[in-house]
C-alpha cells in the first residue's frame, strides 16, 4: 500500500490488508473449523506480531534479513491493533456474507 501513495491512510490501510491476509492463511490450513474461531486466531496472530514488536527482537530480525521487517514489522503502534481488528472484522464478514467460506464442513448439519 505504501508503494501506491504517501498518503496518511495507507498504513492502516495495509496493516488491514495483512490481518486479511492472516485469516485468509488460517483458513487455507483450518478448512473445517468454524469462521468465528479463524477470525480470533488471525486476530490473535495478529496481535502477537504486534507484541512481539515491544520487545525489539522484531527489529532485529528484520536487520538481519531485511524481508522479515514485511512479516514481522519493526515499531509498535496502537493504531495498527485497530486496523488488525478491522480488517480480521472485515474479512469475517465478508466471508460470511458471501457463503464462500473454507469452512463449509463446519456449517454442514
Amino acid at each position: 500500500m505504501r508503494t501506491l501513495s504517501t498518503a496518511a491512510w495507507t498504513g492502516p490501510a495495509g496493516d488491514a490488508l495483512y490481518a486479511v491476509l492472516i485469516y485468509l492463511l488460517i483458513a487455507l490450513v483450518l478448512p473445517a473449523r468454524p469462521r468465528v474461531l479463524v477470525a480470533g486466531l488471525a486476530l490473535a496472530g495478529c496481535l502477537a506480531v504486534e507484541l512481539l514488536q515491544l520487545t525489539g527482537l522484531s527489529a532485529d530480525l528484520g536487520a538481519l534479513w531485511p524481508p522479515l521487517r514485511l512479516v514481522l514489522g519493526t515499531t509498535f503502534g496502537f493504531a495498527d491493533l485497530v486496523a488488525y481488528a478491522g480488517g480480521v472484522a472485515l474479512a469475517y464478514a465478508t466471508d460470511r456474507l458471501l457463503g464462500v467460506g473454507f469452512s463449509r464442513a463446519a456449517r454442514t448439519p
